[in-house]
């Protein structure tokens, strides 16, 4: 079986804003196809310099289970 991966598309730069115990951000995301398959990935660089990178299935992200793979760099 091929493994095809689709160009990357949609692409967007954004701030968020500080919100409670969540600090401001830079977002980046982006959508690709892969295998037939559509995903957003986004990548997060917070105001304190902590780093988070997420992957979703577009269209099937819920608030009970958001995320195919999130990751971060905690910093302690």
């Amino acid at each position: 079986m091929a493994f095809e991966i689709g160009p990357r598309e949609n692409a967007q730069t954004y701030t968020g804003p500080a919100r409670g115990k969540y600090p401001a951000y830079q977002g980046e995301i982006h959508s690709r196809v892969i295998n037939g398959t559509e995903y957003v990935f986004g990548r997060f660089t917070y105001e304190t310099g902590e780093t988070a990178v997420q992957a979703i299935i577009r269209g099937q992200a819920t608030k009970a289970k958001p995320d195919v793979h999130y990751w971060t760099d905690i910093k302690e």
